[in-house]
């Protein structure tokens, strides 16, 4: 209960700043708070019950701005071309998590709590060091399309291939800077 407390509060607080907030800095600032806050389960949250379940709820309530953020970003960052596949890709490793996690947390727990806590936690904050590599901005800007692209790579409007007297150009690799 008190978990899907803080999930359901952080999916409200991630909804109320979207709008003014950038997706990377939603991204990172999940990412980072959530490690603490596992790192701070493995220190502390043994200790008393109330301890343990306040972080429990704050590990749930900074993971929405992850889980959220990944919902939006995807989408946005990908050309429609690859947009569904990438989303896809992204939306099954999320899925396959939980599947793996109890088995992980049960060999990890025969060693530690702690041990749990430190190896969970150094997984969100390599995922915060990943994002800072994450170059692409969306936030309050169109969607990349295949003309736009086209439109960068062979400079001016490009006419549709079924326009045109020409082979359909290939659009792969995409390259977002």
């Amino acid at each position: 209960l008190v978990q899907a407390a803080g999930l359901v509060l952080g999916t409200v607080c991630q909804l109320a700043i979207v709008y003014y907030v950038p997706r990377l800095a939603q991204l990172r600032a999940g990412f980072l708070l959530t490690s603490f806050a596992v790192l701070s389960l493995g220190l502390l949250g043994q200790h008393t019950t109330a301890g343990l379940f306040a972080i429990a709820f704050l590990i749930q309530f900074f993971e929405q701005f992850i889980i959220g953020t990944l919902y939006l970003y995807t989408p946005e960052a990908f050309p429609t071309a690859v947009r569904v596949t990438a989303f896809g890709v992204c939306q099954a490793n999320h899925r396959v998590a939980p599947i793996v996690a109890p088995y992980a947390v049960a060999g990890l727990d025969a060693i530690s709590f702690q041990v749990t806590s430190f190896v969970f936690a150094s997984f969100y904050f390599a995922g915060f060091w990943l994002s800072l590599l994450v170059r692409v901005v969306t936030f309050n800007r169109p969607l990349i399309e295949e003309a736009d692209l086209m439109e960068a790579e062979f400079g001016g409007k490009h006419t549709s291939s079924l326009d045109a007297d020409e082979p359909p150009q290939d659009l792969t690799p995409f390259k977002l800077e």
